[in-house]
């Protein structure tokens, strides 16, 4: 007998339903899926026949007859997946990459030194192998190089603010120009 775990829904009439192999005698040879297809592949059942469902593409196989056949489409998906997710096209920069660890760490008030943690490193090696890993001293220097960016906005922005009022309501372009940029405040 067919144990029932849940029902897929498919397009068309034929019902597709996940089974668990029993010991009873229900017509099926049994043999142990003790192959390596069957971390890529789901056995169902449609109509009473034995089929296997592909976990990346979702195309039902038969499996009534061995695993080689479903041994070669998971060849060909897994290199499929893999050439999908190992493009070519994706860019990397490293010191961007730097720059988003800096953020992080300025945002969650983490201490410097969580970039030499194991784990923070074997995940960044996960994520991104291309990743050159930071120390603490280099994440120094990289969270300054942040700060001096922030400084000079809100410079840009307070000098707006002060000298929006004094010019008269000059657009934002002509202040800009106008500011010297050694002593912005040195003629008020």
């Amino acid at each position: 007998m067919v144990e029932v775990v849940s029902t897929i829904p498919s397009s068309g009439n034929n019902e597709v339903e996940d089974v668990e192999p029993s010991n009873a005698s229900d017509g099926f040879k049994r043999k142990r899926g003790t192959s390596f297809v069957w971390n890529y592949m789901t056995k169902v059942d449609v109509n009473g026949i034995r089929m296997a469902k592909c976990d990346f593409c979702e195309k039902l196989l038969t499996a009534t007859q061995g695993t080689s056949s479903l041994r070669k489409h998971v060849l060909k998906c897994l290199d499929d997946h893999q050439e999908a997710t190992n493009s070519t096209n994706t860019s990397f920069d490293q010191n961007v990459g730097k720059s988003k660890v800096a953020k992080i760490i300025i945002i969650h008030e983490l201490p410097l030194r969580f970039v030499e943690y194991t784990g923070f490193r074997e995940m960044i090696e996960y994520c991104q192998p291309r990743f050159e890993s930071m120390s603490r001293n280099t994440l120094k220097s990289e969270i300054f190089k942040l700060y001096n960016v922030e400084r000079d906005k809100t410079l840009m922005c307070t000098q707006n603010w002060i000298w929006a009022p004094i010019r008269g309501g000059i657009p934002d372009e002509e202040i800009y120009a106008t500011i010297d940029e050694e002593e912005p405040l040195a003629s008020i």
